[in-house]
């Protein structure tokens, strides 16, 4: 049996729960996707699903501090994409759900729409606020597991999980999975010759980028009827600005925050303004203006990375649309 953990920055850490994870006779992964949020991850799911046969998928996508951003629809689109792209797979979805110390889980919106997406589709949840009333104890700073968070999620999860059945229940293609048949969300690589590309990965995620410097400062990605909602780089220490634009607008990207003392895979979504036709990405001479949390930022000339584009087979407004339709069917 093949098992993957899916999550954002909890799921990353090399001595969070994922460590205290023992289930027998099983082959267990993680892929996690530190400061990522939900609505980047639809975009992801399906490359990540491909790259091995997994039978189950557990995703730890509540923690995330996407709460005061996104809105409740968006959150409940994602949120079925992924689950959709995981049973047509053939794959079965979990929900694992750890809370934050800042939270009152009894009027969250997000562990009121997991909970009813997990009745709604069958699919298995495993809530960590059912077994502990107060998990600020088990928190490091508020979100992140300590050493005895770590090991009581960890333990929970095993020992829950280990008295299934193991033909556990796929959950099924609910008629409400319908209404996003139309939808298909994925990341556009550049495609261009002669590009110097390199290779990321951290905790589990794989991808490849295009370095844009000195000959190389800009870079062209055809749509072709898609619509071009964010963009996929690199931050870090030595990273700049990005000039993204088609034939009617241009947006600008900052490549590099506080935390950019470390390189990390980013995701900066257009919400509503999308791209269209023939897309150009260009690396500008634009030194942020960004103090590090560690250590100090390059004052070169930035070197930026660029993996592609977050595309869609349908317009921004459609899928507000979509979204609130969802909302409707809960």
């Amino acid at each position: 049996m093949n098992i993957l953990f899916l999550g954002f920055s909890v799921t990353a850490e090399d001595n969070g729960y994922f460590k205290y994870i023992d289930i027998p006779n099983a082959k267990i992964e993680k892929v996690a996707l530190g400061g990522v949020q939900p609505h980047h991850l639809a975009y992801l799911v399906g490359s990540i699903l491909e790259k091995n046969n997994y039978d189950i998928v557990i995703f730890e996508i509540a923690t995330a501090g996407f709460r005061s951003f996104l809105s409740e629809q968006m959150y409940l689109f994602s949120l079925v994409y992924v689950l959709r792209v995981a049973l047509s797979k053939g794959i079965t979805p979990i929900l694992l759900d750890i809370p934050r110390a800042d939270l009152d889980i009894k009027n969250d919106w997000v562990f009121a729409i997991n909970s009813k997406v997990s009745r709604l589709f069958d699919i298995l949840r495993f809530n960590i606020s059912d077994v502990v009333d107060d998990i600020s104890p088990y928190l490091r700073d508020g979100i992140h597991t300590n050493e005895s968070g770590a090991r009581f999620v960890g333990k929970y999860f095993s020992d829950a999980f280990n008295r299934l059945d193991y033909r556990v229940n796929p959950g099924f293609l609910n008629p409400i999975f319908n209404v996003i048949d139309n939808v298909s969300l994925d990341l556009i690589i550049p495609l261009e010759s002669g590009l110097d590309v390199i290779e990321f990965s951290r905790s589990g995620y794989s991808a490849v980028y295009s370095k844009l410097e000195g000959n190389t400062r800009k870079i062209k990605i055809q749509l072709s009827g898609l619509f071009g909602h964010g963009v996929s780089y690199l931050l870090g220490p030595d990273t700049g600005v990005l000039k993204i634009n088609d034939a009617s607008k241009s947006i600008n990207v900052t490549c590099r925050d506080e935390f950019s003392y470390y390189t990390r895979a980013g995701y900066n979504y257009f919400k509503d303004r999308e791209l269209q036709g023939d897309v150009f990405i260009e690396t500008l001479d634009i030194v942020p203006n960004v103090t590090l949390k560690k250590g100090f930022g390059s004052n070169e000339r930035p070197v930026n990375y660029v993996g592609g584009l977050l595309v869609s087979s349908v317009s921004y407004n459609e899928i507000v649309r979509i979204s609130k339709e969802l909302i409707g069917l809960l």
